[in-house]
């Protein structure tokens, strides 16, 4: 599976809430084992003294699809 990711809707400082005035969008891909499955518990490092998180929605498709015509997208 593939997960990838198209956003820009947080600034972490100041000086980055110009770059959501461009409309300029991240694309960002995200490895299957990220994610947590069924109210599952996260685990981190033991060394992690901090934990900086953020949480992203899902939406699996079912099928492959490359090319498909608009009135066959619906399908």
């Amino acid at each position: 599976m593939k997960i990838i990711g198209i956003g820009k809707n947080y600034v972490n400082e100041v000086s980055e809430i110009s770059a959501l005035k461009t409309g300029a969008q991240t694309i960002f891909t995200k490895p299957e084992s990220s994610l947590v499955h069924g109210n599952s518990d996260i685990n981190f490092p033991k060394i992690t003294s901090q934990l900086a998180y953020e949480v992203e929605l899902v939406a699996k498709i079912g099928k492959r699809g490359k090319a498909i015509l608009l009135n066959e997208a619906i399908s």
